[in-house]
């Protein structure tokens, strides 16, 4: 995805430095978050910077996978103003970009990192204290994939409790990869919200 242009000039972030997914071209897992932020814009690469040392830390530590066996990228290519969340026309405008990236690395464990990659994917508006660290089964651009909803690292920062729910997503990350955490149907959600109601 490196070598990619952007050429979506309609979509409104557009005029921004694209930044594309990163990692193994045959990953044992893909992790997809929301937007770029600061440090990723500025070096290129998606979770870099603090966030995405805790994420690497996260990986080896929980889930037991390095994350060079990993694919890594987000919603939306470019960052949005003020590092606010992305909106839903910014990550239709980037949609086709990560259809690609699904269809070339064809990952069987998706894990969603934060509330805005986790609703866009499951495709229902729902709460991450609700779905965090349990697999969905999800039925992919080119086949059946599991994807596991997890806390942003950073949200591990906050405090000793929320570091131990990160802790435990991306231990649960790691029994689905070793295929030991079976999925359920994401049908069984019922939304907070409706989606289109936002």
């Amino acid at each position: 995805m490196k070598s990619r242009t952007c050429n979506m000039e309609s979509c409104p972030l557009h005029g921004g430095r694209p930044v594309w997914g990163a990692g193994s071209s045959s990953p044992i897992c893909m992790l997809i978050g929301e937007a770029p932020g600061p440090d990723e814009d500025t070096y290129g690469t998606p979770f870099c910077g603090k966030s995405g040392q805790e994420l690497t830390m996260y990986l080896k530590q929980f889930t037991k996978v390095s994350r060079e066996r990993c694919y890594i990228t987000n919603l939306v290519k470019c960052r949005p103003p003020n590092n606010r969340d992305p909106h839903v026309d910014e990550i239709a405008a980037c949609e086709d970009y990560l259809t690609i990236e699904i269809a070339e690395k064809n990952p069987s464990v998706i894990g969603t990192v934060g509330r805005v990659a986790t609703q866009w994917l499951l495709e229902i508006k729902v709460t991450m204290e609700r779905v965090h660290g349990i697999p969905f089964r999800w039925d992919g651009v080119i086949g059946k994939s599991i994807i596991v909803p997890l806390y942003h690292p950073a949200y591990g920062l906050h405090s000793p409790r929320q570091m131990r729910d990160v802790i435990e997503d991306f231990t649960a990350l790691g029994r689905v990869i070793r295929g030991q955490l079976k999925p359920r149907a994401n049908n069984d959600i019922e939304p907070d919200y409706k989606l289109e109601e936002e």
